[in-house]
């Protein structure tokens, strides 16, 4: 793994789950840091699908992919403008065959924000939850919530109603 990177393998009915937590570096952060953690995720990602598990990568990915679905990839209930860093999620997300889940459920706008900047005013949506592909019909409701104690919250809740904080 890495430091910004772990993954946990869970046995659970009817698949087994692997979780991937993520800690993106911030957008201003060196490229060559930036390319070795998109790397990491896909090597752990490739690693992982020797096994028919369902796959979610979650956490702080520092990019926002904007408000406008793309493909199958990104729903439209992202929030503003995508950003450079948005778009290494999106081709990440498109390259492993995954979902950004929290941008296809309907959540009200003021509430789609996971990070508050140190003004108060400015607000970004930062956080996601990416899904198999395979698995996004067992997805009934996803979002990344900004009001946690810890910074970063992410729930999923699946057909069989696993909950996963």
């Amino acid at each position: 793994m890495s430091d910004r990177i772990i993954r946990v393998r869970l046995n659970t009915t009817p698949v087994e789950m692997n979780i991937i937590q993520v800690y993106a570096p911030i957008s201003d952060a060196e490229m060559e840091v930036i390319d070795r953690f998109y790397e990491d995720i896909e090597n752990i990602v490739k690693a992982s699908k020797k096994f028919r598990d369902c796959l979610v990568i979650m956490g702080d990915f520092n990019g926002k992919v904007g408000e406008i679905k793309e493909d199958d990839v990104v729903g439209p209930f992202g929030l503003d403008q995508k950003n450079e860093q948005g778009q290494r999620i999106v081709e990440c997300s498109r390259n492993l065959k995954l979902i950004l889940a929290n941008t296809w459920f309907q959540t009200r706008r003021n509430s789609r924000h996971t990070w508050t900047a140190p003004d108060g005013k400015t607000k970004n949506q930062i956080d996601y939850v990416l899904i198999d592909k395979r698995y996004r019909n067992g997805v009934r409701n996803c979002k990344a919530r900004q009001d946690a104690d810890c910074g970063s919250y992410l729930w999923i809740r699946s057909q069989s109603s696993t909950c996963i904080s």
